[in-house]
């Protein structure tokens, strides 16, 4: 039986396309196991490719219509986490 706790990562970005593959590539590759943890993407209106590069990967991805700043990407991300921990 796994005893460890389910992790919620959030990752908030706008315009992020020079960024986000290496932050999700480090998440996919860290030693959690995979199945007590949940990546979920909040892009806040980004214009650029972000959008293109987070589709690749096996994330919740949340989209912004436009940006509406770090603060309201975190509670939309925080409103759809499912882990009892929040990264």
């Amino acid at each position: 039986m796994n005893k460890r706790l389910f992790v919620s990562v959030i990752v908030c970005t706008y315009n992020g396309e020079n960024r986000i593959k290496d932050c999700l590539d480090a998440l996919i590759t860290q030693d959690y196991p995979q199945d007590r943890y949940e990546t979920i993407v909040v892009d806040d209106g980004s214009t650029d490719r972000t959008d293109e590069i987070v589709s690749k990967y096996p994330v919740k991805i949340i989209k912004h219509r436009k940006n509406l700043g770090i603060s309201l990407a975190r509670t939309t991300g925080l409103r759809n986490a499912n882990g009892t921990i929040v990264a």
